[in-house]
């Protein structure tokens, strides 16, 4: 009874040292966005500042996908202290990692000229990714589960092709023949809808779904 009490102590105060991380890091993007809305704006640069608008909107979507889909996870599969922590220290570790890459998109996006930053956006996106599908995999190990029964793991190796698959097709279609490094199509506007879409079918999945599903 102890070690369960310990157990939810531990996940609880886990979580909502990450609740406090994530609603730092929402209010840092939304300050972000408004000090580059207002710079476009004051220039007039209309364009600019819907696309501005539309690349922030799509990540912080995305974001609050994510924080949603990590609580509802946490409640599925809490931490647990046996072990020594044996699989819930990696798991904790990368909740600190994934929540560092949301940060780096969600205020890149946000700043001046996230068109610029582009190759971050989409690394800092892949690295999630990856850290959401190992995140998954220590939790189905942590209660002794096949990971083939993880759709969690499927899915982000999915999109992760798919963005492989968008890249290999972007770079060779839209690269420009003389200045390899300029863009005639700027991926970014890829990037952001293959992020809304994520977040919007994730969101969909997640909602048809039981909370201790160990599909999630």
């Amino acid at each position: 009874m102890s070690e369960t009490n310990d157990t939810g102590d531990f996940s609880a105060r886990w979580c909502f040292l990450l609740g406090v991380v994530f609603g730092g890091t929402a209010l840092f993007g939304m300050n972000t966005l408004h000090r580059s809305l207002v710079v476009l704006a004051a220039g007039r640069d209309w364009p600019g500042f819907a696309a501005q608008l539309f690349f922030a909107a799509c990540f912080f979507v995305f974001f609050a996908y994510a924080a949603c889909a990590y609580f509802r996870l946490t409640a599925a599969y809490e931490y647990r202290l046996a072990d020594h922590l044996r699989w819930s220290g990696p798991r904790c570790l990368l909740d600190l990692a994934m929540a560092f890459l949301l940060y780096v998109m969600l205020i890149t996006t946000a700043g001046p000229r996230p068109e610029s930053s582009t190759l971050i956006i989409f690394s800092a996106l892949a690295l999630w990714h990856l850290a959401a599908a190992a995140w998954h995999l220590c939790a189905l190990k942590e209660r002794g589960e096949p990971a083939r029964t993880s759709g969690g793991v499927r899915a982000h190796l999915l999109i992760l092709g798919g963005y492989a698959l968008s890249i290999l097709i972007w770079g060779n279609l839209f690269i420009h023949p003389e200045e390899g490094y300029r863009k005639d199509f700027d991926f970014l506007w890829v990037i952001c809808a293959g992020v809304l879409l994520t977040a919007v079918w994730r969101t969909r999945a997640m909602a048809g779904r039981t909370a201790d599903s160990p599909h999630l």
